[in-house]
This record gives structure tokens, C-alpha cells and sequence, in this order.
């Protein structure tokens, strides 16, 4: 007699709100970032493949990822093994994919956006994007500077539109865009970018950037979120010494909860994304519970997290693409190569 198939894992399945992008595509509210911590394999294969099934078991089941993390083979590995685990269908996960040194063919990577989708796909191995990204606005070379890219914008985002007809990626987007680069090509595009994922937290609300992106309709995903709590320097500040714990007391949550329900409840209202990452499982079940529908933030909780926020700009990432000024949104010019650190 033949032995019984291993019966499946149970996943847990919290309803997570979502954002439509595109005609049938939405997105969780909520991602799981395999960059930083997992950069390039910085925790080692076995650590990265427990890490995103982890996400995965707990109901996260929206995972995002760049060529440029140089880890999709690990995240790969750990879908084919939480597929195989659970008899989850392809259908019922977002995987979100970035490319960038493959828009210019750069040494080291794909010779082509198509060819970077591809490789990036089958090393996942799933046939398809949820939702696709250009990682920046212009070239990351391998000395560090920045570079516009060999083509215009409008020529690479023709490349992107693309991949859709090639049922290679179901919605496209960008990333670390700003308004300047979007203008160059929301209004010719055939399909418009859908979402633009940037560093965003009270330190760094972007109001000019998410005011634009809430008028045309461009949902936003916020990485970096935590940098408040994370930083060294910016744990010195009245926001965390003083108003975000004050809030958080008065809600029962801690802290984190706080700043990911202030981005999540930010501009652009009702089109903002929040991606985090986390080892433990723990700490994902209490980003999990921010979404839960249970609570929210008042509009004075809002009010007095943008103030204090507001009194100290900083941006982490991506700082050669910006201006320092406090008071700006300003934008670097790429006609040279920024080198601002």
C-alpha cells in the first residue's frame, strides 16, 4: 500500500487590507522586504530561507524583492519549499521584483530589463511579477556614483510596458523616483507607473512627492519606516523620547506600531503600502496586528507625529538623488554625476 502524502502545513490567514494598482491587481498593505537584513545573503541561505517562510506561515504573503539584493535564489528556494508545504496556489502570493544595473546591461548583470525579469523569475521560480519596479531613476555604478541612464526615462519605461504585453509582470511601478521623473513619463505612458516605492517616515514625510502621487492616482510603498526607532541619532529626537511613546501608551502598542500605523494612515490616503522585515516572529505578528482593523490613529495622534517629525529632517537612503535642506524637497540634477553622500 502506498504511504500517505505528508499532510500540509497550515498557514495562518489574517485579511490584510489591500490597494487595487491595476485592473484585478492588489496589493497587500503590508510586504516583507528581503533587502538590508538580507542583503546579498548577509545572514547566511539557511537564515534568509527560514526568515521569508516565516513571513510566509504567518499569513504575510507578500514578498518583495530587487536584483540588486542578490538573494532571489534563497527567496526562491524558500517558496518552493512553503508551496510545497502548504498546496498554496501561485495565485494567492504578491511577489514584487525591482531591476536596475540590467536597464543599462552593466557588467555583472542581465544584458537587458526583459533578460533581468527572466533570470529573476525562473531563480524564484514562479512565471510571473505581481508588480514590477524600476529600482531608481538613473544608474547606481559600481564605484557608488550616480549616472542617468544611456536612454531617456520614457524609453526605459517603454521597456517596462513591455513586460506586461509579455505577461512577464502584471502591474509595473518605481522606485526612489521623484516628482521630475515621474513627470518625464506618466503623461505619454501607455500604462502609468502604478506605484512608486521611497523611504518614508516622520523624519522624512515627502509631502510635495505624496500630494503628486495621491493626484494621479500612484499608490505608494514606504520602506525605512523604522529608521526613527533604528537610528542612533534620530532616537535622540522629541519624536521617539517623547511623543510616539506618549501615543503608543495611550493606544496599549508599542512604538513600532505606532510608526507603522502613522505611515500606513499617512498621504497618499488610502494608497500607502508599508514594507518591513523582521526575523522573529513575534515582532511580525505585532506588525500584522497594525493592520487589523481594531485601531487607528486620531487625527491629533497624527497631527502632533507630523510636527515632531517635521523638526529634524533625515533621509537614509539615496541621499545623492536629494538636497540636504530641511525645509526642500529638492532634487539633484543628473546631468553630471551626484556624488553627495
Amino acid at each position: 500500500m502506498a504511504s500517505e502524502p505528508p499532510a500540509k502545513v497550515q498557514r495562518l490567514t489574517p485579511r490584510l487590507p489591500t490597494i487595487e494598482l491595476a485592473q484585478g491587481v492588489v496589493i497587500p498593505a503590508l510586504g516583507y522586504g528581503t533587502g538590508t537584513a538580507f542583503f546579498a545573503g548577509a545572514r547566511g541561505e539557511d537564515k534568509t530561507i527560514m526568515s521569508v517562510k516565516m513571513a510566509l506561515h504567518n499569513g504575510l504573503l507578500h514578498i518583495d524583492e530587487a536584483e540588486m539584493y542578490k538573494n532571489d535564489a534563497m527567496t526562491g528556494k524558500a517558496l518552493r519549499e512553503w508551496f510545497e508545504e502548504t498546496g498554496t496556489q501561485r495565485c494567492e502570493l504578491f511577489v514584487t521584483g525591482k531591476v536596475l544595473g540590467s536597464v543599462d546591461g552593466l557588467e555583472g548583470w542581465a544584458e537587458s530589463i526583459e533578460a533581468s525579469c527572466r533570470g529573476s523569475l525562473e531563480r524564484l521560480g514562479i512565471d510571473y511579477f505581481d508588480l514590477y519596479l524600476i529600482h531608481a531613476p538613473c544608474q547606481l555604478l559600481p564605484n557608488k556614483e550616480l549616472s542617468p541612464f544611456k536612454r531617456s526615462l520614457p524609453e526605459v519605461w517603454a521597456e517596462m510596458e513591455a513586460l506586461v504585453s509579455l505577461g512577464l509582470a502584471r502591474s509595473i511601478g518605481v522606485s526612489n523616483w521623484r516628482v521630475s521623473d515621474l513627470e518625464s513619463v506618466f503623461d505619454a505612458a501607455t500604462i502609468k507607473p502604478c506605484l512608486n516605492q521611497v523611504e518614508n517616515h516622520p523624519h522624512l514625510q515627502q509631502a510635495h512627492l505624496m500630494d503628486y502621487c495621491g493626484a494621479r492616482g500612484i499608490a505608494v510603498a514606504s520602506y525605512g519606516g523604522l529608521k526613527p526607532l533604528t537610528d542612533k541619532e534620530l532616537g535622540t529626537k522629541r519624536l521617539m523620547t517623547e511623543v510616539v511613546p506618549r501615543i503608543a501608551a495611550a493606544h496599549g502598542k508599542n512604538v513600532t506600531q505606532i510608526l507603522q500605523r502613522w505611515n500606513f494612515q499617512s498621504a497618499p490616503f488610502g494608497r500607502k503600502v508599508v514594507i518591513t522585515t523582521t526575523e522573529q516572529s513575534a515582532r511580525l505578528e505585532e506588525s500584522m496586528a497594525v493592520f487589523d482593523g481594531s485601531w487607528e490613529l486620531s487625527a491629533g495622534d497624527m497631527a502632533e507625529i507630523d510636527a515632531a517629525g517635521n523638526e529634524h529632517h533625515f533621509r537614509a537612503f539615496w541621499r545623492n538623488l536629494h538636497t540636504d535642506a530641511a525645509t526642500t524637497e529638492g532634487e539633484v540634477s543628473l546631468t553630471t554625476r551626484a556624488v553627495k553622500t
